[in-house]
């Protein structure tokens, strides 16, 4: 999608049920890229052994949350987490509080797992707000 494209109309269907967006999956992404700015992104990947605990990641949501408030107006729109075991399966989260709150009884071993923040930002330079991971 183009930087500065302009915000199309989009038609409003409304029922009694609410008011519904006739869009498809891309076009429902294009207009949202084109209300809140192009979303970025950091990304790492770790190989090789190592241990992490629900504290290592409080510590780094605390850290990512402090370093971004710090800087830009923002706000925790979503967290999402996947663990994935050594038995093949996995298990997925749509909170914090859901991920912290989360005891495994099974004898499993965490094999990898993905966390995903995502914060709705004002920077200081710009007027629009923009979705950033």
């Amino acid at each position: 999608m183009e930087e500065n494209k302009e915000i199309q109309p989009v038609p409003l269907v409304y029922s009694e049920e609410g008011i519904t967006l006739p869009l498809s999956e891309d076009d429902f992404k294009d207009f949202m890229v084109s209300l809140l700015g192009k979303p970025e992104l950091i990304e790492g990947y770790v190989e090789g052994a190592f241990s992490i605990d629900f504290g290592n990641v409080k510590n780094i949501n605390y850290q990512l949350d402090n370093r971004i408030s710090q800087q830009n107006h923002s706000s925790l729109l979503q967290f999402a987490a996947k663990l994935s075991f050594d038995d093949n399966s996995s298990i997925s989260f749509n909170s914090l509080s859901g991920f912290f709150d989360y005891k495994e009884s099974r004898p499993i071993v965490c094999t990898g797992f993905d966390f995903t923040w995502i914060y709705l930002i004002k920077f200081g330079n710009r007027k629009e707000w923009r979705a950033h991971v």
